[in-house]
């Protein structure tokens, strides 16, 4: 960043405009799901974690786990919870989950799943229902964390 945009990003945040916290050092994680896929499975910046575009694949990353949305969901969580770990978090550190839905009738099932993962203090969540996820998925996770 160049000195005068962080004296301006500096005057922003003391001014009570912009909270930003402090991201200090950018690292990778490779998802061990999709080792050569052209992303990361989680960024780690500063205290956050962005952990995105998980669905339920079987532990060879090569197709969907069978039994439809709640094995994917449960899938799509475990995958989720283990990129926080690997950098650096754990489940209670998440704080904002997005769900991609293909079909709006899974939505009971989702939750049923999202609420044994997270039965107390749940983060965040917005549902989105989309004409279609990669692989013909039931379901997209992705989540932020903040340690």
């Amino acid at each position: 960043m160049l000195p005068a945009t962080r004296l301006a990003s500096a005057a922003l945040v003391a001014s009570g405009i912009l909270a930003i916290p402090a991201l200090g050092e950018v690292k990778t994680f490779k998802s061990p799901l999709t080792p050569k896929a052209p992303y990361s499975g989680a960024t780690r910046a500063g205290n956050l974690i962005f952990v995105g575009g998980i669905i339920g694949l079987e532990s060879n990353g090569k197709k969907l786990v069978p039994g439809g949305i709640t094995s994917e969901a449960k899938a799509a969580f475990n995958h989720v919870i283990t990129m926080v770990k690997r950098a650096g978090g754990k489940r209670s550190d998440i704080a904002k989950c997005t769900i991609l839905l293909s079909d709006i009738d899974y939505f009971p099932d989702m939750n049923e799943v999202f609420t044994s993962y997270f039965p107390a203090s749940p983060p965040t969540r917005s549902t989105i229902v989309v004409p279609a996820i990669p692989m013909n998925a039931a379901i997209e996770v992705e989540c932020t964390a903040i340690l």
